[in-house]
């Protein structure tokens, strides 16, 4: 449900119109007798200004039957940068790319389609550059798809167009800083939950770390546009979002169902009743930006927290701490095998089975839940944790985290005068 929204939600967003049909699915064509006379040729060029040609590099012609890749036969262009490969097997059901690597960095050619006459194909190469000036972001557009209300998290979708304004790939500090070197750098929130890449990221993936994500994908010349989205928790009506990029910022666009929240932002301009899929929205815009300037949007008109079936509001504040501290029990031992899991340690103060209630402790347990939600979302798309057991321990510990926002709002509320 979360993803229909999602694409819903960058539909709107991008304006994106497509043909009728065009995104129906055609059956596989049906595979032809197999040849083998084959011909790909083309030649490797570099695509930065002012710079020698590159003589001979290293390449890989990769060969797909369908979706699967079947083969990766290694090469060498000729000192001017041509190559070509002969003798290949062709058919309508296989398809050819070419990978050339230069400065570490593999630049992948258009298809290849073996059928047709062969013709040359130019790869353009690019020296790399590690400056973080040639990096600018033509848009950065937040949007709210969805509350969970009953759980008490509301869900972000950030789109960001980047522009290397440059002619060379940006690599950054990939190449330098073996622990925590990338490229495009994307700050976060204070732990965020249910982090998810979209379109935009490489297969190598992004570094997760304090204050955001880099990506571990170099950039080429031009634009490029990444997606991904995470769950922030809120534990009354309202919240506050801040945001912050690290390159300078054209444009600031952000979107929010009229349903979902009523938001406001001292740093950008409101308009109202933006139709978008047939339903209204607040539209927030803004920029340019510079480097680290905050946008502050502020959200009110979220839902409260539904009490979970359990707990009736007969349950009194005795009976309640009795079964918050049974579950935390099990709680820290779901904890405790994820850290193992993450090949962390995690050191727990006081006697053990002691569970204190006060609001401090409270407090400590929802960021301690709130790190290791983010580290089970991290060890499941690394393969550390298999699926079934990653949906059962995140919802017991969302249900859990539930429990402590809202004792801690309950608690907050008895003090009160």
């Amino acid at each position: 449900m979360r993803r229909l929204s999602i694409v819903l939600v960058v539909t709107g967003m991008l304006a994106l119109v497509l043909p009728t049909g065009a995104i129906a699915q055609a059956a596989p064509p049906q595979a032809t007798p197999s040849n083998s006379n084959g011909v790909i040729q083309g030649r490797i060029m570099n695509g930065t200004a002012g710079t020698s040609p590159i003589g001979s590099v290293p390449l890989s012609l990769l060969k797909f039957r369908r979706m699967t890749q079947e083969t990766d036969i290694q090469g060498q262009s000729n000192a001017d940068g041509t190559f070509r490969f002969e003798g290949l097997e062709f058919g309508t059901d296989l398809r050819y790319f070419v990978q050339a690597g230069y400065q570490d960095v593999a630049y992948r050619s258009e298809v290849f389609d073996p059928n047709k006459p062969p013709k040359d194909f130019t790869i353009k190469v690019y020296e790399a550059t590690s400056d973080e000036g040639v990096i600018r972001i033509k848009r950065a557009s937040v949007a709210i798809p969805q509350v969970e209300g009953t759980q008490g998290f509301y869900s972000v979708l950030e789109i960001v167009t980047f522009n290397n304004t440059s002619d060379r790939t940006f690599v950054g500090t990939l190449y330098t800083d073996q622990q925590k070197g990338g490229t495009l750098r994307f700050p976060l929130p204070s732990n965020p939950l249910d982090l998810s890449l979209g379109h935009g990221f490489g297969a190598e993936g992004v570094r997760t770390g304090q204050g955001g994500m880099i990506s571990l994908t170099p950039m080429l010349p031009g634009e490029l546009e990444t997606d991904y989205t995470y769950s922030l928790p809120y534990s009354e009506s309202s919240a506050t979002l801040l945001k912050v990029w690290f390159y300078p910022v054209d444009e600031v666009v952000e979107l929010i169902p009229q349903s979902v929240a009523r938001p406001f932002s001292p740093d950008l301009s409101t308009t109202d009743n933006v139709n978008v899929n047939g339903k209204p929205h607040y539209l927030l815009t803004g920029g340019p930006l510079r480097p680290g300037q905050p946008v502050n949007l502020q959200l009110a008109g979220l839902p409260r927290f539904v009490k979970l079936s359990g707990g009736g509001p007969s349950l009194d504040t005795v009976m309640r701490g009795t079964a918050v501290a049974l579950m935390s029990v099990i709680v820290l031992a779901v904890l405790g095998y994820v850290f193992v899991v993450n090949r962390r340690r995690i050191a727990i103060a006081g006697e053990a089975g002691w569970v204190p209630l006060d609001v401090t402790d409270l407090e400590t347990e929802r960021q301690t839940l709130v790190r290791s939600l983010a580290d089970l979302e991290e060890a499941c798309e690394a393969g550390r944790v298999p699926e079934a057991q990653y949906e059962q321990q995140r919802r017991r510990q969302r249900a859990r985290l539930t429990d402590v926002l809202l004792l801690l709002r309950e608690q907050s509320a008895e003090v009160q005068p």
